[in-house]
């Protein structure tokens, strides 16, 4: 396998309209994570839907978004212990990559989650890149979410928005597009 220097990840997770009553704590559904090299050239990525352990209900808003549905969750699903072991299994690597999403949510949710099945968070605390503030860092902006940076760079969004396969790769486009303008 070729030496992964970092994952992207992005996490779709259980989700409702802001001003719902029956809103409760997030939990993922579903793991898209992006492979590069040192290069930051894909070299791989793995796509996991998640069963919820607490609610297994999806809201409509929540379908909506993510376009992730009961049956892909029926169908598809593993627990979410069995996709951490597959992602490092994936990885199977002696020097661990670092972890790079857009903004902080995606490494505390998955920290939550880890904490919740009562399993090690799989990276190092402090191995985490904040893509979205080296963006707005770079670029000066104040707020951005990442089809914005995406316009900004002139990248073509491909996929869908809110599926964590098509983030994952479109955060790991910027990431490239950032590092590119560092040399």
């Amino acid at each position: 396998m070729k030496k992964i220097k970092y994952i992207i990840i992005d996490l779709e997770c259980t989700c409702w309209d802001r001003h719902d009553p029956l809103k409760e704590q997030h939990e993922t559904i579903e793991i898209g994570a992006v492979f590069l090299n040192k290069d930051f050239k894909k070299i791989g990525q793995l796509q996991l839907y998640t069963m919820p352990k607490n609610n297994k209900t999806l809201s409509q808003y929540c379908i909506d978004l993510t376009g992730i549905t009961p049956q892909v969750l029926t169908t598809k699903s593993i627990s979410f212990p069995e996709a951490i072991n597959k992602l490092k299994t994936f990885i199977n690597l002696e020097e661990e990559p670092v972890f790079g999403s857009w903004g902080k949510f995606d490494q505390t949710q998955l920290m939550r989650d880890c904490y919740e099945w009562d399993i090690p968070y799989p990276f190092s605390k402090d191995n985490h890149i904040n893509i979205k503030t080296e963006f707005m860092q770079k670029y000066n902006k104040k707020k951005c979410g990442l089809q914005k940076a995406c316009r900004i760079l002139k990248l073509r969004f491909n996929g869908a928005p809110h599926c964590g396969l098509d983030d994952a790769n479109m955060i790991a486009e910027v990431f490239r597009e950032i590092q590119k303008d560092n040399k």
